[in-house]
């Protein structure tokens, strides 16, 4: 199935009272489900205040916390997303399903979410930016490629592992002799050599998933 891939700005609402009370966080978008309490979110986060994002999210009006799990120097979240007005965090979401596109990545700081979306055609694409119009979410597009493979997209790496990925074997973390350490790929990423470490082995694994298992192997 050929997709059209956009790579966007989003003036989303979710967590973004909570990412801006502290701005040194980031989450990475796991995937919604569907649960008994509504609504549910998964989503990363690292940075290094957790205390004050914890207590930023119990006070954000677009989600309520479920649990968080802390592993190594990042945590997975899950949330019930709020919707008081048929407007907010939840509305989206909904709309990707029913015209059967989909997340590639999204991520988010206090300055925006940064969105990698596929579209089937251009008519679910209208329909989505549309809904943001409607909902006085604002968004810039940086970038539309047209007709490509679902499959090829950045082998399903989100928008952090592929830089990650990237910026180790520029730095040359594979190289033998290694020429440069985890601590020193975090230093140039911004985050902490646990971080660094983490989405090198989530985005080694998706490679090694999506190039090397052989067709039809359920992983």
């Amino acid at each position: 199935m050929t997709v059209t891939f956009v790579e966007f700005r989003l003036d989303y609402p979710f967590l973004r009272e909570a990412l801006q009370r502290v701005p040194g966080m980031e989450i990475e978008w796991v995937r919604n489900v569907a649960a008994d309490s509504g609504r549910e979110m998964l989503f990363w986060a690292h940075g290094s205040d957790f205390d004050g994002f914890d207590a930023a999210i119990e006070t954000d009006p677009t989600v309520r916390l479920l649990d968080s799990t802390a592993v190594g120097e990042e945590r997975i979240y899950r949330v019930v997303l709020v919707d008081r007005d048929g407007k907010s965090a939840a509305g989206l979401y909904p709309i990707l399903i029913e015209t059967a596109s989909f997340i590639q990545s999204a991520t988010a700081t206090h300055e925006g979410w940064c969105c990698h979306f596929g579209f089937p055609d251009r008519s679910a694409l209208d329909r989505f930016f549309r809904a943001c119009r409607e909902r006085d979410i604002e968004y810039e597009i940086h970038r539309v490629i047209e007709g490509r493979n679902a499959e090829d997209a950045h082998f399903g790496l989100t928008d952090v592992q592929r830089e990650t990925l990237i910026a180790a074997v520029e730095n040359g973390f594979f190289e033998v002799p290694r020429q440069c350490t985890l601590d020193e790929l975090g230093d140039g990423l911004g985050v902490s050599d646990t971080a660094a470490s983490m989405r090198l082995r989530r985005g080694m694994k998706t490679l090694v998933e999506r190039t090397v298992f052989p067709p039809g192997n359920d992983t």
